[in-house]
């Protein structure tokens, strides 16, 4: 890895930039690390300055969840993207590196993971824990019987998006400033949300993101 290894981290929890970049700057002495708070600060840093590796939180101010990565991608086509994140592997990991993300690292993963995780994105790998490919290898190759199905896969990535906006107790008009969306475009997927997920009220939205791993109030 070459001196000056230019890494933007994106977290808008000072403690948590404050740890990685501790943990980046044992592991590789080198590297040049730039840190703030908000998706409209790293567009606006990205069109200004060059990196090779970006560790992007989910729940961001500003941000607009799996669509960032072609948000980042329009500006900077080969950066490297490491998603970082309290919500649940299982739920989001695969679709951020659907999305063109190059691999998921949840927060509460130990010192070796996080280095393990940089290592392998800045070598050109992607990253997702043992324990979300050890999932995803169970899912797949269970032959009978029928898996229990997670309502919220059901979901796109906007509706997902949306509906853990909605459970955090955001109103309609703070979901379209939040996403930058038309006020009749966050009622319509309000509505197919609910009628996907077969509920009618805020509270039962809740109770399936907590049974189903996906903690709605997020680090």
């Amino acid at each position: 890895m070459r001196e000056k290894y230019p890494i933007l981290l994106v977290d808008d929890h000072i403690v948590i930039q404050f740890a990685i970049s501790r943990i980046i700057e044992d592991f590789l002495p080198g590297a040049k690390i730039t840190s703030i708070e908000d998706f409209s600060q790293t567009i606006t840093i990205l069109k200004k300055e060059y990196f090779e590796l970006i560790i992007l939180d989910i729940d961001i101010p500003n941000g607009i969840g799996t669509e960032m990565i072609s948000v980042i991608r329009s500006i900077s086509p080969d950066v490297k993207i490491l998603m970082f994140s309290a919500l649940s592997e299982k739920r989001y990991a695969m679709r951020f590196i659907h999305a063109g993300a190059n691999g998921y690292l949840h927060k509460h993963s130990s010192k070796e993971e996080i280095e393990e995780a940089i290592t392998e994105v800045i070598n050109g790998d992607t990253y997702v824990s043992r324990s979300v490919t050890k999932h995803f290898l169970q899912e797949s190759s269970l032959q009978q019987g029928k898996p229990v199905k997670n309502p919220l896969n059901s979901l796109s990535n906007r509706e997902l998006e949306i509906a853990r906006l909605i459970a955090k107790g955001n109103g309609n008009l703070e979901i379209v400033n939040i996403l930058d969306l038309k006020k009749s475009t966050v009622s319509t997927h309000k509505m197919r949300i609910f009628k996907k997920l077969d509920i009618g009220n805020v509270t039962e939205l809740i109770e399936i993101f907590n049974y189903y791993d996906a903690p709605v109030f997020a680090i």
